[in-house]
């Protein structure tokens, strides 16, 4: 198990993610990354742990510790919020709810823009494709998953994706499968500066 020890992009997250969740806010500390929840790991975290299809292309959000250092699962109705400023692009059914994809225009390279996507949740009542998403501002919830095993968690992946790229195409197959989108560590990713 890896305390989490992540860097300053993170924290900017959890400031949100407590801000918007005051119950949260009076006991979170840290997060706790199990094996198969981090970037790149080969291997599920739940059931039997089996094979991949493809690397982890971000980090699974599970478990945090409490200001006592016990161990809290995240809770069903966890609104989540927009790490920067964004527009919702893409909103698909992945294998246990939805996917919602924001295009963070100020960050800008090599003719991609950096996209955040929050997996396994429902879209904000308000969030619709096309509207811009303050930072800060709730952007999905966490609910529930009534025909699985897997626990419920947050899964979220930084990308460069090239803006020739239309928003309707965007799905994990697509991330996973295009060499031009380059995926980030999100558990290891420094602060993002805008050019």
């Amino acid at each position: 198990m890896r305390s989490s020890n992540m860097p300053s992009w993170i924290s900017l997250f959890n400031d949100r993610l407590t801000a918007c969740n005051p119950a949260l806010a009076s006991e979170f500390q840290h997060w706790i990354q199990e094996p198969g929840t981090c970037f790149g790991d080969d291997y599920l975290w739940w059931g039997e742990r089996k094979k991949r299809i493809a690397p982890h292309e971000g980090i699974d959000l599970v478990c945090y510790a409490d200001r006592q250092g016990k161990k809290h699962q995240l809770a069903p109705g966890l609104r989540i919020p927009a790490i920067f400023s964004g527009r919702a692009v893409q909103l698909h059914q992945d294998f246990l709810n939805r996917s919602l994809y924001l295009r963070h225009d100020r960050f800008r390279r090599q003719g991609s823009v950096l996209h955040t996507v929050y997996g396994h949740v429902q879209a904000e009542e308000t969030v619709c494709l096309g509207r811009e998403i303050r930072a800060g501002e709730t952007a999905a919830i966490l609910e529930a998953y009534p025909r699985s095993a897997v626990p419920l968690h947050l899964h979220f992946t930084l990308a460069w994706i090239p803006e020739s790229i239309e928003p309707h195409r965007l799905c994990w197959q697509l991330l996973n499968e295009d060499e031009q989108i380059i995926l980030l560590d999100a558990g290891r990713q420094k602060q993002l500066t805008a050019p």
